[in-house]
């Protein structure tokens, strides 16, 4: 490494080396002199300097070898992370988690239906890495409802053993084998009391039992159920999922987001829950509602003034912005209540 050697005359005088081997200057002259590493340190410890009468005129020593040029922009940039404004709200939203694996931290909880969540190493995939992410949610695995001409739902399962053992085979490896004990279980469409009491013997034939943290919810599709809603209480359950899309296909003949006529027509539908939601709230049975009418003003607003526990959102797109629309909705709510009852 190379070095250089600076030095000034503020004052015109001729300047001396003591001892030899230095160079002079007159005036404002500079000297500059390269030596290398080796000769600069020798000549300091030999102590030779450029000196006029008593005083010395080095100014510096600076590396002469040349340095890379610093970029003066940042290589890394490190973006701001925003917190996320908490929205408080009473309803739940559980996360439909059948397809894909989107991740979404803000859910309550997690369902998966069995008719969606691939073969059997799949789906214990899923309940188990959902029960790993969301500890201390419910993860719900509904039984498969596989369409097919008449037959469906728990009717199927009960007639073809063989099915009912494959699809009950993720919720014993996950819940018994892994010890991840917030799964619980959905039993799908029934159309009688009778048919609901025959799959809990099957399901405790196969050591699938509702004791525990283990819970059992029904899926209610027909307008059957929410009729003899009280014989479905007696047989044990321990929550309910409407399938309001179903619901309302089987309650008024028609699917009402499709039509000229029926579009959006969700009155009768609304008229016929309220007395079931009533029922089930009173029986401190948690009510939690599936399908695209969820999403509907007028089916949301009824859902949560009767408290429903908690709507399935289909995606983490419905999952941000549907606790803002929850909130304000329960706000308005409440102040319409209250206003009321002053009145």
């Amino acid at each position: 490494q190379v070095y250089s050697l600076f030095l000034i005359q503020n004052t015109p005088s001729t300047l001396r080396s003591e001892p030899s081997g230095s160079k002079t200057c007159n005036g404002d002259e500079w000297i500059t002199e390269e030596l290398s590493r080796r000769d600069t340190s020798s000549a300091l410890l030999r102590g030779s300097s450029l000196v006029d009468k008593d005083r010395v005129f080095i100014v510096k020593v600076v590396p002469f070898t040349q340095s890379l040029p610093v970029s003066k922009e940042k290589d890394i940039t490190i973006p701001k992370v925003e917190q996320k404004k908490l929205v408080r709200k009473t309803v739940k939203l559980v996360l439909d988690l059948s397809t894909g694996f989107v991740v979404h931290h803000d859910a309550d909880g997690v369902i998966i239906e069995g008719e969606r969540s691939g073969d059997v190493e799949e789906t214990i995939f899923r309940l188990a890495e959902s029960a790993l992410t969301f500890q201390g949610k419910p993860v719900i695995y509904k039984l498969p409802d596989i369409v097919d001409n008449e037959i469906r739902g728990t009717l199927r399962l009960i007639h073809q053993q063989s099915l009912l053992k494959k699809t009950v085979e993720p919720l014993l490896i996950t819940r018994q084998k892994k010890n991840l004990l917030n799964i619980e279980l959905a039993i799908p469409m029934v159309r009688s009391k009778d048919e609901f009491l025959q799959i809990k013997r099957d399901l405790a034939a196969l050591g699938v039992n509702r004791k525990g943290t283990l819970k059992f919810w029904l899926e209610m599709s027909v307008p059957e159920n929410l009729i003899n809603l009280n014989d479905y209480l007696e047989g044990g359950l321990d929550g309910v999922i409407i399938n309001l899309d179903l619901m309302q296909k089987n309650l008024g003949g028609y699917k009402v987001i499709e039509g000229r006529f029926y579009k959006n027509q969700v009155k009768s539908l609304v008229k016929f829950l309220k007395v079931s939601l009533k029922e089930l709230h009173k029986a401190r049975i948690p009510v939690l509602v599936k399908g695209k009418l969820v999403v509907h003003h007028e089916v949301l607003d009824f859902l949560i003034e009767e408290g429903v526990w908690g709507v399935v959102v289909n995606t983490a797109l419905e999952v941000d912005n549907l606790p803002e629309l929850l909130h304000w909705t329960e706000k308005r709510i409440v102040l319409k209540k209250s206003t009321s009852s002053i009145l």
